[in-house]
C-alpha cells in the first residue's frame, strides 16, 4: 500500500522531512553574497524572510542534499507553506511595490544539467493574503506526476513571506533570480519561472536559509512482473 510521503519544499524527498512549524519557519534569512539587501515596503529585518519574483527549490539541508529531488516516481497531491505575518497597514503598500498580493505555487522541474531547469508540471496559483500568519496546506485539484529525478519547487510571481534563516551553513536553497540582482532598484525584474517563461537558471546559492515549504508526494506502486506460464507439454492420442 502506498504511503504519502511530505517532501519538506524544500521538499524532503531521500529523509521525507516535515517543514518547519510557522513561528520557526518564518523567521529570518539573507542571501549568500549581499548584505542588507532592502525590500521597498519592508524593514531590513522583515527583508530577510520575504520570497520576490522568483522560483527557487531546497538543494540541502543539513547531510540531506537532493533535498527537492524526487527519490522514485509518483505523483504530488497537495502542498503548504508557513508564511509570516504582515501587518494589515503595509499589506496595501508591500502588494503594490511587488506587482499585487502575495502569490504562489508548487511546480515540478527537470533538471537540464548546468544549474538550468525546466518547469514541466505546476499547481495552480494560490492568492496567501488571508493565510499570512499561518501554515495552510492546499489540495491540488489534479495531481502532479513527478519523475526520479525530477525537483519539487516553488514559484513566487509576486511575494511571500516564507523564508527560514540563521540556520546551519549546511543547509541552502537555490533560486531564479540571480545573486546581483538582490538591490531595491531590481525587485522589479519578474524572474519567477511563470506562464511562457519556462526554464530558467537555478546558479544562484542562498545559503544558511530554507523555504518553508512542503508538498505531498506519493510515490507510485511497485510494478509486479508476473510469472511467466510454463506451457503444458502436449500429449498425442
Amino acid at each position: 500500500m502506498n504511503k504519502r510521503a511530505l517532501i519538506a519544499l524544500a521538499a524532503s524527498t531521500a529523509a521525507l522531512a516535515v517543514p518547519a512549524s510557522a513561528s520557526a519557519a518564518v523567521s529570518e534569512i539573507a542571501p549568500l553574497g549581499t548584505t542588507a539587501a532592502g525590500c521597498p515596503g519592508f524593514t531590513e529585518a522583515e527583508c530577510l524572510i520575504v520570497v520576490v519574483r522568483q522560483t527557487g527549490f531546497q538543494a540541502k539541508v543539513g547531510t540531506t542534499s537532493g533535498f527537492s529531488t524526487a527519490p522514485t516516481d509518483g505523483t504530488v497531491v497537495g502542498w503548504s507553506i508557513s508564511l509570516a505575518g504582515v501587518a494589515a497597514d503595509k499589506l496595501k503598500t508591500v502588494s503594490a511595490n511587488y506587482g499585487g498580493a502575495p502569490r504562489a505555487a508548487v511546480v515540478v522541474m527537470e533538471p537540464l544539467g548546468k544549474s538550468q531547469f525546466k518547469v514541466v508540471g505546476k499547481g495552480p496559483l494560490i492568492d496567501l493574503t488571508s493565510y499570512l500568519g499561518t501554515t495552510p496546506t492546499f489540495a491540488l485539484p489534479t495531481a502532479l506526476p513527478i519523475k526520479k529525478g525530477q525537483v519539487v519547487g516553488i514559484t513566487v510571481p509576486t511575494w511571500a513571506p516564507m523564508i527560514s534563516t540563521g540556520l546551519a551553513a549546511d543547509t541552502s536553497w537555490r533560486s531564479s533570480k540571480p545573486l546581483k540582482e538582490v538591490v531595491a532598484k531590481e525587485f522589479r525584474t519578474q524572474r519567477a519561472l511563470v506562464g511562457d517563461n519556462v526554464t530558467g537558471s537555478f546558479a544562484a546559492l542562498y545559503q544558511r536559509a530554507r523555504l518553508a515549504y512542503s508538498a505531498v508526494f506519493i510515490p507510485n506502486p511497485p510494478t509486479k512482473t508476473l510469472p511467466k506460464a510454463t506451457p503444458k507439454p502436449t500429449t498425442k492420442k
